[in-house]
């Protein structure tokens, strides 16, 4: 499965991002409020309730994440009320290297240099790619059988961005 949107030049607070599947249908939006970055499925796709109330996941940068020593890039699965970490790999010779430590979600996401495009690891197999391309990011999902919720995925450009500004 493939799904895009317009790489913004910069969030801005509450202008919201639309989420494309490849054949143009809006899917959801990505919103930047002053805390967290947030994924909202489209309200009007699936339901007649407030936007607020549809909100599947957000992204944080702590400073100390769970009284660790080292910053993190956090994604919030909000339907499953789980918490990812996301850890630079200050020893891997990539561009970018990050990495969770939750044993039941090991994801990894690389970019060998700055060029070339961004994968994404789930079990140390390739489960998707985001492709940087004028003005879009597509997101091409290879294995959807991970138990990884699509959110995290549409999320994950902004967790390569958060993650150059401050790990």
């Amino acid at each position: 499965m493939r799904y895009y949107f317009k790489k913004p030049a910069a969030l801005v607070n509450k202008q919201p991002v639309n989420v494309h599947k490849e054949n143009g249908e809006t899917i959801g939006i990505i919103m930047k409020s002053p805390a967290k970055i947030s994924f909202f499925r489209d309200a009007s796709l699936f339901s007649t309730e407030p936007r607020e109330k549809q909100e599947l996941a957000a992204l944080t940068f702590e400073i100390a994440w769970r009284e660790g020593d080292d910053a993190a890039v956090v994604f919030h699965d909000l339907e499953n009320d789980k918490q990812l970490a996301f850890y630079e790999d200050e020893t891997s010779r990539n561009f970018l290297h990050l990495f969770t430590t939750e044993s039941e979600f090991p994801i990894e996401i690389i970019q060998k240099n700055t060029i070339d495009r961004i994968t994404i690891l789930f079990h140390g197999q390739e489960s998707a790619f985001i492709i940087i391309q004028d003005q879009q990011v597509l997101l091409q999902l290879i294995d959807e059988n991970t138990n990884v919720p699509d959110s995290f995925f549409f999320l994950s450009y902004f967790i390569v961005i958060l993650s150059k500004i401050g790990l």
